[in-house]
């Protein structure tokens, strides 16, 4: 099979693929090969780094999945439709991610992506009796099948969290008018012993000269 690559006078220039794996033959020297990884790593820091990002900020910006035909619901569902931008793996859903404004401008649309890419790898699950550890011990099984799940300690586990349960707070986040950062602190559970762990854990680690000096200064009674 072929692909296309631009050259440096935007021309396409054609590559033989023998597989996904490598390269049939650039050309018969080492100068050819080494230019045409040259050419590929500047094309692609290009489209990744500044194309890429220009296009799914003004598409966001001008809510493009409305205008689609049928719409779509938001830019979640548009994201990962094969008619969309066919986001339907982990590779494509890193370069999304990548080239979005997650924590800023484009907050909202990364958590509609988050929403939809939850929902369809819930129901791949589902339907096809996988597992998520199956699906990691077998990448290359998987290599085309969205298994992205948020740690939960993460921050997109904590805006898909919020966005699914608490709406008012999600669209503070949204506008500016809080960060996620201090949500999350702010629902954190208080533990009533938490200082006393600290101290504990903090005198356990002291040295003999160190607690010496503590309990000494506990005895002063100074500030």
């Amino acid at each position: 099979m072929t692909r296309t690559l631009t050259n440096r006078d935007g021309v396409p220039q054609i590559v033989r693929l023998v597989d996904e794996r490598g390269l049939d033959k650039v050309g018969v020297d080492a100068d050819s090969l080494i230019r045409f990884a040259s050419e590929a790593i500047r094309y692609g820091e290009h489209s990744l780094f500044n194309l890429l990002p220009a296009a799914i900020d003004r598409m966001i910006e001008r809510k493009a999945w409305k205008e689609r035909d049928p719409p779509f619901a938001d830019f979640g569902q548009m994201a990962l439709h094969p008619s969309g931008l066919g986001a339907t793996n982990n590779r494509a859903l890193a370069l999304l991610r990548a080239s979005m404004d997650i924590q800023g401008r484009h907050v909202e649309a990364w958590a509609d992506v988050l929403a939809a890419v939850d929902k369809s790898v819930k129901t791949y699950l589902k339907e096809s009796g996988v597992t998520l550890a199956q699906m990691r011990k077998d990448p290359e099984r998987y290599a085309d099948t969205l298994s992205y799940v948020p740690g939960k300690s993460s921050a997109d586990h904590h805006l898909l969290d919020l966005r699914q349960t608490d709406r008012t707070t999600f669209r503070q986040v949204v506008k500016g008018q809080t960060t996620l950062a201090k949500v999350v602190k702010e629902r954190r559970p208080v533990k009533p012993d938490a200082r006393l762990v600290r101290i504990k854990s903090a005198w356990k680690g002291a040295t003999k000269t160190d607690q010496k000096k503590f309990l000494a200064w506990l005895e002063s009674g100074d500030d």
